[in-house]
């Protein structure tokens, strides 16, 4: 068939199809949109009263005797950690107090040396601070309690002020000793 139409025509009937295709597109878009919008918003609204029913419920739990009962749980747990803090790591060496220093002590002291006092600190992890307080009759006799304390095998250091052999008898000292594992 032969097209009679000009061409001038034609073309403006073209345009004219390409508006109407447009017009129908977006009308068609836009009836979907609004579609998809109207069926949203009652989801929307489910889900605020969803969430404002759990949140309810979790208040009413919060506020019930099972989460009281878990902070006291808590604290006493809390307690106990605190408690067994004081007791020593079983990894790490020790030191026995009656073993290793009281047991040494006396077996280094002399009849002429006379212990009045022992007391002990922990200064480190791994180290006991000693303090030995006592009488010795001669000077002799404390340079070697001195001597035979300082030959142990968990006594560190031993230091014995200069102070205490000013007097020649009846010497009253005071021992410090550093005695490790």
């Amino acid at each position: 068939m032969i097209n009679l139409l000009p061409e001038d025509e034609k073309k403006q009937i073209h345009r004219e199809y390409m508006a109407r295709f447009m017009i129908a597109t977006l009308g068609l878009l836009a009836a979907t949109g609004v579609v998809l919008i109207g069926s949203y918003i009652p989801s929307y609204f489910l889900r605020d009263v969803k969430v404002a029913a759990l949140t309810m419920e979790k208040e009413k739990l919060n506020t019930s005797q099972g989460v009281k009962i878990d902070t006291d749980m808590a604290a006493i747990i809390a307690d106990i950690n605190k408690r067994l803090a004081l007791f020593p790591d079983p990894k790490l060496p020790t030191i026995r107090v009656t073993e290793d220093i009281v047991l040494p002590l006396l077996s280094a002291k002399s009849s002429s040396i006379t212990i009045r006092e022992v007391g002990y600190i922990n200064m480190k992890k791994a180290e006991i601070g000693v303090s030995v307080g006592g009488v010795a009759s001669t000077r002799s006799a404390l340079v070697e309690f001195q001597r035979s304390l300082e030959g142990l095998p968990h006594f560190k250091s031993v230091t014995l002020p200069v102070s205490d052999f000013i007097r020649d008898k009846d010497i009253e000292f005071n021992l410090e000793i550093r005695v490790t594992p």
